[in-house]
C-alpha cells in the first residue's frame, strides 16, 4: 500500500468533510477521493456533488470518480446533471473522466442506459444519451 493510500485510510469522514472546504486544492482533491469511502453518508454525498462545481479541475475529476465508482446510479446521475449545465472546460474534464472510468471497467455505459430508460426527456437523460454516444460512436 502506498503512503498516499495509507494516509487516505487514516482520514475520517469529519476530517474529509473539513478538507472539502479547504482553500488548498490538494486538500479538496484528497477529500474527493476519501469521500468515496463514505458516499452512502448523505453529508459525504452532498459534499461530492458540491465539489463538482469546484474551481480546480483535479477536484472536479476526483469527485466525478468518487461519485461514479461509489455512488451508484444516483452518483452517476449527479455527475450527468452537472455535465448538462457545465461550461466547455468543466464539461471536457467531466466527460474525459467518465470515459477513463469506463475504460477502467466502471459500468458507466450501463448506468447511463439505465438512466435513459428510466427518466423522462430532461437534462439528465439528454446528458446520459450524449455520454452513451461518446462511448459507442457507431
Amino acid at each position: 500500500m502506498s503512503s498516499d493510500e495509507e494516509s487516505m485510510n487514516d482520514v475520517s469522514l469529519d476530517r474529509a468533510l473539513h478538507l472539502a472546504e479547504s482553500d488548498a486544492w490538494q486538500e479538496r482533491e484528497l477529500a474527493a477521493r476519501v469521500l468515496a469511502r463514505y458516499s452512502a453518508n448523505q453529508s459525504a454525498f452532498e459534499a461530492l456533488i458540491r465539489m463538482l462545481d469546484d474551481r480546480d479541475t483535479a477536484v472536479i475529476e476526483g469527485s466525478v470518480a468518487s461519485l461514479a465508482t461509489s455512488g451508484g446510479k444516483p452518483g452517476v446521475a449527479a455527475v450527468l446533471e452537472r455535465l448538462a449545465f457545465a461550461d466547455d472546460n468543466a464539461g471536457y474534464h467531466i466527460r474525459d473522466k467518465l470515459v477513463a472510468l469506463w475504460l477502467d471497467g466502471v459500468p458507466i455505459l450501463d448506468l447511463c442506459r439505465e438512466i435513459v430508460s428510466s427518466e423522462p426527456e430532461n437534462s439528465l437523460s439528454i446528458a446520459a444519451r450524449e455520454v452513451i454516444e461518446d462511448l459507442t460512436p457507431d
